[in-house]
């Protein structure tokens, strides 16, 4: 008798961990979209016959920046998905309040966006809940809804990959239109991005993020997911789904067929079932998934006892897919998996049972479980699975075999592991510094780069507070240049004065104009031409063109922090959209042009570092080791040892893990009132038994949790552009600004004496030097004279900050 499938409404069954948190709901249907195909404009009436139409706009679905969210109104959104056989789509229609995007490519996740992330292969690496090769997240950017005609200020609605690294979104159309609640936004990714060939009834798992961006700086706010669980950029929080019919209704799943649910064998005794397989699909690979145990009262070992035959062809070890030809157990011991044709099964009373023993458990797989690898053997009908029962001579158990079923997967990706190296390690050192020949002219107000055979136009463009774009001084400002050629490097000394008697904005812009064929930005390379990147820690642009690149970077302060990076079709860049000059005041912007004789990113990067004059060495790594008597605390003295010499570290970091302010991780002034035993304890034993190793604990001047801090030091909170303190996340770990002069400078350097003075140690960490989470202060009493929010349109200060 061959066995049938019962199919469900969405009958799809799947068995894989990853996507555990949604396998006792029905999995999401995305339907199919016949002809004809959406038109990706950003208008959704097209999707009015969609089935499937997913809400989210209550609390629960506010899954990250939760205490953020202050209603539908503010942030909601009706999502759906659909495919054709060349396409995935998603359309959106956003409720936000505030619309705020200024950013591009790969900063595009600092504003208002969607995430949609993939799972093409759900039910491989069970056990594994890491993105990897086979998990995307596309960011889907609406843009900015501006049609100045200035490429800068205006951002179209684009797509950008994220993951898997490498990945690229190239292919894909974004469409959004500006609505009186938000706006809407679609987009059309073409398969080929997730090297993924559809079919009805095939799994997936997915999520959609809808972000919001309510401040005026940068930074991700607050997501509504489809999902209800706390967000977390991991396999098991994504929503099991599956390619429907156009109605959403599926099919019985194509990948998972039911074989017999149990059966029982005596010694040497076989049973056989026929059934029939469904055709695999492409890309997939079949495997017959069972589970096996001789019958016993207790975990009791393992012994060669099952033998397995489909077809007429008696299953080997090389067949096996979950486990290898060898598994170690808690002992140390090894098991064969097989001995020939021979399976391993162990003695239990359940199929669970011997993977929680502490003595049998195999540490790598599931003792019962066994999957074969059968994609050659396999017919449309008439498949015959034959099990039998071979214990040797006496032993008498009955073999217990159940949960047969045909699975279809997208097979793993082979590890190919490089080996040792053979014969005399290269030395490798830094290459000679060839030298660039280039020539640079600086006539009526426009540079001129010329170089291997090229003339680049460098042009300036400034802001001016009646709201146009000028290329030199006018009766806002003065500005006056100055060329200085260093070897390899040009640098550029452009000296502003504002001539009013009122703060002044002043944005400006440097371009170099090539049709560049690769763009890094930031270090980075975008997956298309069109970009921005706004991070001071790599604050450089670097384009190429056939065996040739120009790079630019700025040098001053000023310049560096409020640093905006740029790529166009027709020129690379950097931006300062944030300057300010106070009345009759005079400043100079340092910036560099770095030609480069190859199209290589890292001889830029070289090119930059001899520049800044930054190359030096260190005589040993870093680690971080805690002070915590509850784990490394219970570590011999050989493990502690064993800790520093593998790492080759000489430089070892207590961090603020043990013990807590208060329950509270002790950031900031709380440092101050904790128990410091374990950390004198801990450093008097290192110091023993590592001799060498400088010691070092962890410093952050920004964050602190002591409950009087808001009050003490409310002349040094960092305040957003509302007026609200800033935190870091969660409202205990509030953020403040130490200066010289106000009270939680003082403050917070006596956990410098403490760390250095107090308790003797050779250094600190110092944590978020720079700042901590937030680029910019507006509190007031802390204006820095140089930084402010400029409207782009108006080109006029809208707040003051520093």
């Amino acid at each position: 008798m061959k066995p049938r499938i019962i199919a469900t409404t969405l009958g799809l069954i799947l068995c894989s961990a990853a996507i555990a948190q949604s396998q006792t709901a029905k999995p999401l249907p995305i339907p199919f979209k016949p002809d004809p195909a959406f038109t990706i404009d950003g208008n959704l009436t097209d999707w009015s016959q969609v089935p499937g139409k997913i809400m989210l706009n209550s609390r629960d679905h506010a899954t990250y920046g939760a205490q953020r969210w202050k209603g539908p109104q503010d942030l909601s959104a009706t999502v759906q998905l659909a495919w054709r056989q060349e396409t995935l789509f998603i359309g959106a229609h956003v409720t936000d309040d505030i619309l705020r995007q200024t950013q591009r490519g790969a900063s595009l996740w600092k504003g208002d966006h969607i995430e949609l992330y993939v799972d093409t292969a759900p039910d491989t690496d069970a056990e594994k809940n890491l993105f990897g090769s086979r998990q995307f997240q596309i960011g889907l950017s609406p843009g900015n809804f501006s049609h100045t005609g200035d490429a800068l200020a205006d951002i179209p609605p684009e797509a950008y990959a994220y993951l898997p690294g490498g990945a690229s979104a190239a292919g894909t159309q974004v469409g959004a239109k500006r609505t009186a609640t938000g706006y809407t936004i679609e987009a059309a990714i073409p398969w080929t991005v997730f090297n993924f060939k559809p079919q009805v009834g095939l799994p997936l798992a997915v999520e959609v993020a809808v972000s919001d961006t309510d401040g005026i700086e940068a930074s991700q706010g607050k997501m509504m997911t489809i999902g209800t669980a706390e967000w977390k950029r991991q396999r098991n929080n994504l929503q099991w789904a599956v390619l429907a019919n156009a109605d959403g209704s599926a099919p019985a799943s194509v990948t998972s067929t039911p074989i017999f649910e149990s059966q029982s064998m005596k010694d040497k005794e076989s049973k056989s079932v026929t059934f029939d397989a469904p055709a695999v699909p492409e890309g997939y690979e079949a495997v017959v998934s069972l589970q096996a145990r001789l019958d016993t009262p207790k975990a009791a070992g393992y012994t060669q006892a099952m033998q397995v035959t489909l077809n007429g062809k008696t299953f080997d070890v090389k067949r096996i897919v979950n486990k290898k030809a060898s598994e170690k157990m808690p002992s140390g011991k090894t098991i064969n998996s097989a001995a020939g044709e021979n399976f391993t099964v162990p003695y239990a009373p359940d199929f669970d049972a011997t993977d929680k023993s502490t003595s049998y458990a195999l540490q790598d797989a599931k003792a019962a479980l066994f999957e074969f690898r059968v994609t050659d053997l396999l017919k449309p009908t008439g498949n015959v699975l034959t099990i039998k029962n071979t214990e040797r001579p006496g032993v008498d158990k009955t073999l217990i075999v159940g949960n047969a079923k045909l699975l279809y997967r997208i097979p793993p990706i082979a590890k190919v592991l490089l080996g040792p190296p053979s014969g005399t390690l290269p030395m490798i050192a830094p290459k000679n510094v060839q030298p660039v020949s280039y020539q640079i002219d600086d006539t009526n107000g426009e540079m001129a780069l010329q170089f291997n055979g090229n003339t680049y136009k460098v042009t300036s463009q400034y802001s001016t507070p009646d709201g146009k774009w000028v290329s030199d001084s006018n009766k806002y400002f003065s500005v006056k240049r100055q060329l200085e050629k260093k070897g390899e490097w040009i640098v550029v000394h452009d000296t502003f004065t504002n001539l009013t008697d009122e703060n002044l904005p002043l944005m400006h812009r440097e371009e170099v104009q090539m049709k560049a064929d690769k763009v890094w930005l930031g270090g980075l390379s975008p997956s298309s031409i069109n970009g921005t990147s706004a991070n001071p820690h790599n604050p450089t642009v670097f384009g190429v063109q056939a065996k040739t690149g120009i790079g630019l970077l700025p040098l001053d302060d000023v310049f560096q922090v409020h640093i905006t990076n740029y790529s166009t079709a027709d020129g690379i860049g950097l931006m300062d959209n944030n300057l300010v000059l106070k009345p009759k005041s005079t400043y100079t912007a340092e910036w560099a042009l770095v030609p480069v004789a190859s199209n290589n990113n890292f001889d830029f990067i070289n090119a930059t570092r001899r520049l800044l004059d930054v190359n030096y060495q260190f005589d040993g790594s870093f680690a971080f080791m805690r002070a915590d008597p509850r784990l490394t605390g219970k570590w011999s003295d050989q493990q502690v040892i064993d800790f520093a010499t593998y790492k080759d570290a000489k430089y070892l970091c207590i961090n603020i893990g043990y013990p807590y302010y208060k329950g509270r991780i002790p950031q900031g002034t709380a440092l101050q009132q904790i128990d410091h035993t374990s950390w004198v304890d801990t450093i008097a034993r290192r110091r023993k038994l590592l001799p060498n190793a400088k010691q070092m604990a962890y410093f952050h001047c920004f964050i602190d949790v002591a409950d009087e801090a808001p009050e003490k030091y409310k002349d040094s909170r960092l305040l957003m552009p509302d007026g609200t303190q800033g935190d870091y996340g969660q409202t205990i770990y509030k953020l403040f600004v130490p200066t010289l002069t106000d009270s939680y400078g003082p403050a917070i350097a006596k956990n410098i004496d403490l760390i250095l003075d107090q308790m003797k140690l050779d250094g600190v960490y110092w944590d978020e030097m720079d700042r901590s989470r937030y680029f910019y202060d507006y509190n007031p009493d802390h204006w820095d004279g140089v930084s402010a929010n400029i409207d782009p349109k108006t080109m006029k200060i809208t707040q003051l900050k520093s």
